[in-house]
C-alpha cells in the first residue's frame, strides 16, 4: 500500500486534508507535522482523534518532538515507523523506540557518519531527494547507494520531480512520478508514503499510478 499523506508545508492545508479523508472514507494516512510548533501540533492531534482515521502507519518527527508525542501515535493510531532528518539525529539518541526511527537524507552535500544508523532502524529513503542527489552528484547519493547494502530501508517519502525543485512537493503532472522507474529496487521499503501538498482527491490518483509502477517491478503494495 502506498500511503496517502497529511502534510503541513507550503500550499498544504492539513485541516482540509483530514476533513477530506473523512469525507472519502479513508482510514489510514501518513502524517508530516513538519512546520507545526507544539501548540499547533496539539490542535492537529485533537483533530486526528476526532476524525475517522484509524491507522497512521508513518509519522515524520520534527527535531523538537518528544518521545511522548511519538507514543501518542503508537497508542492511538498503531504507528509502526517514524522518520527523522539526518541533521537532527542527536536529539533522538537513546529513545526506547529507536528501532522504529528511520533517518532521512537531503541532497545538500552534507557528510554523515553511517555508523550512526546503528542507533536507529536504518534509512528512510526520500526517493525524490535521492534522485536530486544523483543529479547533483552530492555526498548523499554515494552514502545512500552504499549504505542500503548494509542498513535496512524502513520507509520511503515520495514526492515528484518537477521543473522547479523548490516545488517538488506540489505535483502538476502525474508524470512527475515517472522518475521512480529509474531507481533501483534496493531503495524501496515496505512503507512507501506520499509526501505532497496536493489534496486528497489528487493523492488518490497518484497512489494508483505509483502502485501500478510498483506492481510492474514485482512489488505488490
Amino acid at each position: 500500500m502506498v500511503h496517502l499523506c497529511v502534510t503541513t508545508t507550503g500550499q498544504s492545508d492539513w485541516r482540509e486534508k483530514i476533513r477530506d479523508l473523512d469525507r472519502l472514507g479513508e482510514k489510514a494516512v501518513s502524517v508530516y507535522p513538519t512546520v507545526l510548533k507544539f501548540p499547533e501540533r496539539q490542535e492537529m492531534y485533537e483533530a486526528l482523534l476526532a476524525s475517522g482515521i484509524k491507522h497512521i502507519p508513518h509519522v515524520h518527527l520534527r527535531g523538537d518532538m518528544s518521545e511522548e508525542e511519538a507514543d501518542f501515535f503508537i497508542e492511538n493510531f498503531k504507528t509502526e515507523v517514524f522518520t527523522i532528518h539526518a541533521a537532527d539525529i542527536a536529539r533522538f539518541f537513546g529513545w526506547e523506540i529507536s528501532q522504529k526511527l528511520f533517518v532521512e537524507f537531503n541532497y545538500s552535500n552534507s557528510k554523515f557518519d553511517l555508523e550512526n544508523l546503528n542507533k536507529f532502524g536504518g534509512f528512510c529513503v526520500d526517493l525524490c531527494h535521492f534522485y536530486r542527489a544523483r543529479e547533483r552528484k552530492t555526498a548523499e547519493f554515494g552514502q545512500i547507494s552504499e549504505g542500503v547494502k548494509k542498513y535496512r530501508v524502513g520507509c520511503n517519502h515520495i514526492s515528484g520531480i518537477t521543473p522547479d525543485e523548490d516545488n517538488d512537493h506540489f505535483i502538476t503532472d502525474i508524470r512527475q512520478f515517472d522518475y521512480l522507474d529509474e531507481l533501483p529496487d534496493a531503495l524501496f521499503s515496505p512503507y512507501p508514503c506520499l509526501e505532497v501538498e496536493n489534496g486528497i482527491a489528487d493523492q488518490l490518483r497518484f497512489r494508483e499510478y505509483i502502485i501500478e509502477k510498483l506492481r510492474k517491478r514485482g512489488m505488490d503494495r
